[in-house]
């Protein structure tokens, strides 16, 4: 059995948005909506997709569990580590879990800072859903 890992996602990956379709698959698992506990982000737009950064908010979003490949496959639409790196980081999920799971964070520049949303919650009002 190949191995599996727990991963975070907060924009374009969530369910009903464009870049889904690389979780919709029979050997990923759907864990639970979830929230960082430390206060430590900030969202960026980048357009049809968000960017995380440190700051001081809680972040939202989904956790699911990988294949291998599946995260291979994360790991090149993220442009790790040139464009996102991955971190590991603890969520609290709704039904009241602590699970630790990679999370794709943005490598910050200061000209992305003038784009910060005011919550770290990705919805179809700033990203493309398809």
């Amino acid at each position: 059995m190949s191995q599996r890992h727990l991963v975070f996602v907060y924009g374009s990956l969530k369910k009903g948005f464009h870049n889904h379709w690389l979780l919709d698959k029979p050997d990923t698992k759907f864990i639970d909506d979830a929230s960082s506990i430390a206060p430590n982000y900030a969202m960026v737009s980048l357009g049809s997709y968000p960017g995380l950064i440190l700051g001081n908010q809680r972040v939202s979003g989904e956790l699911y569990e990988v294949s291998e490949d599946t995260f291979h496959s994360l790991d090149r639409l993220e442009g790790h580590p040139y464009v996102y790196k991955r971190e590991q980081v603890r969520f609290k999920t709704v039904g009241k879990k602590v699970i630790e799971a990679w999370v794709y964070l943005f490598k910050d520049t200061d000209d992305h800072r003038s784009k910060t949303l005011t919550n770290c919650f990705w919805s179809d009002n700033e990203g493309l859903k398809r």
